[in-house]
């Protein structure tokens, strides 16, 4: 940490008299008073690093306190705070000890000195906090271990339950006991699963079944099984796993069922899909099927009836004759099996009308849950089934080459030499709970259903959390009331990630959890899924330990089973290893490609990584250790075969960068720290132009990587490139500005490194402007609503929310005001079109800050071959400059020497060119552009392409609405200079949409976003006249000027 950052942050903890003393021994003083001061304070303010608060993030509508449910939650540690476990001990808001286990998930070298990660494991109450406290003495679970394994099962004992699970035969339990009575009667035709292949269903078996105790302690236990299921001819067509989870103290047991689908032909599909048990209660039963709200209340059935959820808004409840007793839109997720002495069984399906189809069964006296109902259409993989017709045959196909001709979705890449579409290693999970229930278990099926569709979260205190990087970056913990535009904005970005419709498709079993590339709605289809390509899975577990809203916790696990399961391989027949994983194009969730060099891009492991570490989730640890596995081998061959420096370039190799660096922080594996080596190494030796400032393109991902490849190797030579790199292209403009927002995100690192205020106010502005340009729309209804296209999947985490936060998290370290003065400068104007054979024409105005001869810059952006002409003269038509001048390359840098000058004299700048051009005028001098409102007007900053740095626009109230229109509905916001009120900010984007009335002579700033061409705005309720910033606004008119 930089001497300011440290400085900054002790004044805000109150020390600023002691910084205003000064002698020559005051900056080794000061460093001293930090390093003993800053051990009395977290990140932030309040917190003492040595208690940590656990907060239980319920949700609104939970209604009632759920009491002693067992949780476990992830705990992370700065290097240096912990070295041992159990580490500390838990206690409630009362200072009751409560008891606990801990297990290390992660530590920070592979000396295991240091504790990264602790993952925690108790009973919590939903109306208490809690708090880790270090150091303190802990409180353990007593008693013997709840699992025990034998040579032919496995034997779980919670207390009220005792269950036996047969180690080689494929039944879902071999005996359950509640209260030392049976509860389940044994069957051999528990794990249904039927084939189609478009003529004929045909049934399978399971096979291969072993079951081992995964784990045992005092408090809890796992189980975990697999099987192979076979088809007619023996061949294996699915791999089944299954985890069994059990507490001490409980009477139900959490199930995972995952299966994993090896048929590579396409035209293969599942007819029927299904896990049933056998309830032994008494003869005299009933029914009940969960509503969706409130969660208690149930439907009361005769025995017999099934639930149908046959799409995303319907279901039926029918009785065993098939005449229908109820429907709705959607089932609560759960139904029940219950005797009249009050022995119950339940079942909780998670998210059962989101996975829609699905079915609850209680026919034939058992109890089945349809993952996929038999009566239902079969599940098929291909295209039209997954997008569906309205989505598959949309117009906006024709729009592009590769599927214009043939009028429909066709995959962009089918070309392309390795491709395969298929669904061959791909996965499916579902999350169930099945209870057991009498008279003396405290838990009824409606509660446990409660948990199981949200369940009980807790969240290490973010102030606590944020002290450690955030994949090498350091962020600051959400503070809404500080900054309540920047926190606003990451909210509603994270949202628009998240969002989905039903209108889009966005539910169903193959579906649901999945991210978009493009908008959606009625404008592109283009690359429908996003899949693992722009880390959009890692945006929630963001925002959820910055202290974000408890949905994103949700959405961390709904995107990340979608995205481990469907997206990754886990079998194939391709002669691949497996673990590679499935990048936007294509816009199906299936790896079209195996391991390739040139297809890198899409290797993630950052989401698995806190997903595991932030919930304990063992799958998420089991797919990043596969995808692991299989990307080692692949290197290992090719760096073999063709050598390291023959590694594809571009962002598959800074895309490599955070993977490598990603994975030896999981494993602090040597192997994997060479592979980091060769990765950075073919950056700095090959991608990177030291002379020209460039690496290689696209630069996607770029210092995603190198800031994460810093952070854990801390190479020198690479710290060099970087700070020589962002020092040059960020600081080294003729006017203030960047040429790539991209690289925002390493301001924070780069400041840390030279102490050079620039790179702070840059992220600082940038982040303001970036939460001013989030558009203020409402998320939650039926159908998308419009946003602007700037707001794609493919750019919302690395364009807008990243480098928001980096800039906001530096800013905030170093106590910078919302009101501080902007650091951009960089408005260019694009020429207004000019008439038939006329030439494209702006107008600008100059005021000279001196007498004498002044010399302006002259920048412009030129797209065509045709010269650029400025002309400047004053009132009376005298000419004091003139210039014609052709592009070099893309853009023009000329000085304009404006001859025998006054101070206080306002000079007309006549800019043409036959070419369309981008202008920014520069200098001693204040300079305005006028902008009638016909022709239309258009900026652009330094930066462009799908990426812009946000503009500042200045002018001056007439009296009455301000507003500004864009007719491509680009995003913007209107504030009062002075006052900083936000006036408008986009939300409907027509032309009707302003402020309400400003008085006249009130300064306003317009914040926009770059234009692409000519003829895209115009203002309302101001003057004609724009400025770079308030300072330089000036009426030329006020100094003889006719300006109409």
């Amino acid at each position: 940490m930089s001497t300011k950052l440290l400085l900054a942050k002790l004044r805000r903890h109150g020390f600023a008299r002691l910084l205003s003393w000064r002698d020559s021994r005051t900056n080794r003083f000061i460093v001293f008073v930090v390093c003993v001061v800053m051990t009395s304070f977290s990140w932030a303010a309040g917190q003492s690093p040595a208690r940590i608060r656990l907060d239980v993030l319920e949700p609104e509508d939970r209604g009632n306190v759920i009491h002693g449910f067992p949780i476990s939650v992830g705990l992370v540690f700065p290097k240096g705070d912990l070295s041992s476990i159990p580490g500390g001990r838990i206690v409630d808001d009362r200072d009751r000890p409560v008891p606990f286990e801990v297990e290390v998930t992660g530590w920070w070298g592979a000396e295991h000195d240091w504790i990264k990660w602790l993952l925690v494991h108790f009973n919590a109450d939903t109306d208490r906090t809690y708090f880790f406290e270090v150091g303190e003495a802990a409180v353990a679970p007593q008693g013997e271990p709840i699992g025990t394994q034998s040579d032919e099962t496995v034997t779980i004992d919670t207390g009220h339950l005792r269950v036996t699970i047969d180690r080689t035969e494929p039944r879902l339990f071999s005996e359950v006991d509640l209260h030392g009575r049976a509860i389940i009667e044994p069957t051999d035709a528990a794990h249904v699963l039927w084939l189609d292949n478009g003529e004929s269903p045909s049934p399978c078996r399971l096979t291969d079944w072993r079951a081992e105790l995964e784990e045992s302690t005092p408090s809890r236990a796992t189980v975990k099984a697999t099987g192979l299921f076979r088809d007619t001819d023996n061949q294996a067509v699915a791999r089944l796993d299954m985890r069994y989870q059990f507490h001490r103290d409980e009477s139900f047991v959490r199930i995972y069922h995952t299966l994993t689908w090896m048929v590579q032909d396409v035209t293969m599909g599942v007819r029927a899909l299904s896990l049933s048990l056998a309830p032994d209660i008494n003869a005299d039963r009933r029914v009940q099927f969960g509503q969706a709200s409130p969660d208690t209340a149930a439907y009361e059935v005769p025995t017999g009836a099934m639930a149908f959820q046959d799409g995303p808004e319907h279901f039926s409840i029918e009785a065993a004759d098939g005449s229908e007793l109820h429907g709705g839109q959607q089932l609560g997720g759960w139904f029940a099996t219950i005797g009249d002495d009050g022995r119950a069984v339940s079942v909780a399906l998670r998210f059962a009308w989101q996975t829609y189809p699905t079915a609850l069964d209680s026919r034939d006296g058992k109890m089945t849950v349809h993952f996929w109902p038999q009566r239902a259409e079969p599940m098929s993989c291909q295209p039209r089934a997954l997008m569906g017709d309205r989505i598959y045959f949309h117009p906006t196909w024709k729009r592009y080459p590769f599927a214009k001709e043939a009028g429909h979705f066709v995959n962009n890449y089918e070309e392309s030499k390795g491709f395969m579409y298929t669904a061959e290693g791909a996965a499916i999970t579902h999350e169930l709970v099945i209870g057991f229930h009498d008279d003396r278990t405290s838990r009824d099926p409606a509660e446990l259903n409660a948990v199981t569709q949200r369940p009980v979260v807790l969240r290490q205190d973010p102030q606590s959390a944020m002290r450690v990087p955030f994949m090498g970056f350091d962020l600051m913990p959400c503070d809404p009331q500080r900054y309540p535009d920047i926190e606003r904005a990451a909210d509603w970005l994270g949202r628009l990630s998240m969002a989905r419709w039903i209108s889009e498709n966005n539910y169903g079993l193959l579906r649901f959890g999945m991210v978009r590339w493009s908008k959606h709605g009625d404008y592109t289809y283009y690359r429908w899924m996003d899949n693992t390509q722009y880390d959009q899975q890692l945006i929630p577990w963001l925002l959820f330990m910055r202290g974000g809203d408890r949905r994103f916790f949700d959405d961390g696990e709904i995107t990340s089973r979608y995205c481990m399961d469907m997206n990754v391989n886990h079998y194939n027949t391709r002669g691949s290893p497996t673990g590679y994983m499935a990048t936007c194009g294509g816009a199906l969730p299936f790896p079209n490609f195996a391991f390739e060099p040139w297809n890198m891009k899409g290797m993630k492991l950052h989401f698995l990584a806190y997903y595991y570490h932030l919930t304990g989730y063992k799958r998420a640890k089991e797919v990043m250790d596969e995808i692991i596995e299989g990307t080692v081998q692949f290197t290992r061959q090719y760096n073999e075969q063709f050598g390291p420096d023959k590694l594809a370039g571009g962002r598959e190799n800074y895309n490599m960068n955070r993977f490598w660096a990603t994975a030896y922080q999981e494993t602090h594996d040597p192997e994997i720290a060479t592979l980091a080596r060769h990765s950075r190494q073919v950056t700095m030796n090959r991608e990177y132009d030291s002379k020209t400032l460039i690496f290689g393109g696209p630069k996607v991902y770029l210092y995603e990587g190198l800031v994460l490849q810093h952070h854990v190797f801390g190479d020198h030579r690479l710290r060099d490139m970087m700070v020589s790199h962002l020092t040059g292209t960020m600081l080294g403009k003729p006017v203030r500005g960047i040429g790539d927002p991209h690289d925002v995100i390493a301001c924070d690192w780069a400041y840390g490194l030279t102490d050079n205020d620039q790179f702070a106010e840059i992220g600082w502005d940038l982040a303001r402007g970036y939460a001013d340009l989030a558009p203020d729309i409402d998320l939650d209804t039926e159908h998308v609503p419009y946003h602007p296209y700037a707001y794609c999947g493919n750019r919302i985490f690395r364009q807008q929310l990243l480098p928001m936060l980096v800039g906001a998290s530096l800013g905030h370290r170093l106590d910078y005001s919302s009101d501080r003065p902007h650091w951009f400068r960089d408005l260019f104007l694009f020429l207004g079109r000019g008439a038939k054979d006329e030439p494209n024409r702006s107008t600008a105005y100059v005021r000279p800050q001196m007498d004498g001869d002044v010399v302006l810059r002259i920048l412009a952006r030129i797209r065509g071959d045709a010269p650029l002409n400025v002309r400047a003269f004053d009132t009376n038509g005298r000419t004091v400059a003139e210039m014609t001048a052709a592009r070099e390359g893309w853009t023009l840098d000329k000085p304009l020497k404006l001859v025998g000058t006054r101070a206080e004299q306002v000079y007309r700048v006549e800019v043409t060119s036959k070419a369309q051009a981008s202008v920014l005028i520069a200098g001693p001098a204040q300079v305005v552009w006028h902008v009638p409102s016909e022709p239309m007007q258009a900026n652009e900053p330094f930066s462009g392409g799908q990426s812009y740095t946000p503009q500042y626009v200045y002018s001056r109230a007439t009296g009455g609405p301000v507003a500004y229109f864009n007719r491509h509905q680009r995003p913007y916001a209107i504030r009062d200079v002075e006052s900083g009120q936000l006036l408008v900010r986009g939300r409907q984007f027509t032309p009707n949409e302003q402020s309400k009335p400003v008085e006249a002579g009130r300064r306003i700033e317009f914040t926009l976003r770059g234009s692409r061409a000519p003829g895209e705005w115009r203002l309302t309720g101001v003057e004609p006249f724009i400025a770079a910033t308030p300072d330089d606004w000036f009426d030329p008119r006020e100094h003889g000027w006719d300006c109409d």
